[in-house]
């Protein structure tokens, strides 16, 4: 393999990395089992390695959002601020937007390399859970959940991120997870802030 075919590889890599915490799981997510007075509720962002019931790998963060569920899914579903609320995106294109979800195509350049796909999210519980899954453009498979969960303090809501990626080839999957693990705490908490200074 050619040195520009190498390097070429690895900015999939960074790119990849970039997309796991943008779009923005099949997991069943129950009652919360995080003690309300553990490190989730000071304020730390959990990022686990979860894995697919196709087998797809892919990771998981949980955080707490000091908010009104309304004002969560308000930020979820902004795609006219979607830019400023998620860093790493170009551009974004919405269409077919209505009640029960919406089509969004997204642009994402890393370097020298552009990354193009197009999502349809759909709001499975509004308020509480949507869903995404690629319909076309880059990597092989694109798919994950966002849910809003409860706990027993008024306005302290327990949120969860799942994202999965096939790019359809082991190491790439690997590398693309070892990035997106290190910057997912950062998405998480670019979140919060923006909820909590826009409620």
């Amino acid at each position: 393999m050619c040195g520009f075919s190498v390097m070429t590889q690895r900015l999939k890599i960074v790119g990849i990395s970039m997309l796991i915490l943008i779009v923005l799981p099949t997991t069943i997510f129950g009652k919360s089992s995080f003690d309300e007075d553990g490190p989730v509720f000071e304020g730390k962002v959990l990022v686990e390695e979860v894995k697919h019931s196709t087998g797809i790998p892919g990771l998981r963060a949980t955080f707490v959002i000091h908010s009104t569920r309304e004002a969560i899914w308000k930020a979820l579903t902004d795609y006219v601020n979607f830019r400023k609320i998620f860093d790493g995106i170009d551009k974004i294109e919405v269409s077919n937007q209505d009640k029960t979800g919406v089509t969004i195509e997204f642009w994402i350049s890393v370097l020298f390399f552009e990354l193009n796909y197009v999502l349809q999210k759909t709001y499975e519980r509004p308020g509480r859970e949507l869903s995404w899954i690629r319909v076309s453009g880059d990597l092989k498979d694109i798919r994950g959940r966002w849910l809003i969960e409860d706990t027993s303090k008024e306005n302290i809501y327990i949120v969860k991120y799942e994202s999965y990626i096939d790019v359809g080839n082991f190491v790439f999957n690997a590398g693309a997870r070892f990035f997106a693990r290190n910057k997912a705490k950062s998405m998480a908490i670019r979140l919060r802030k923006w909820v909590e200074a826009h409620q």
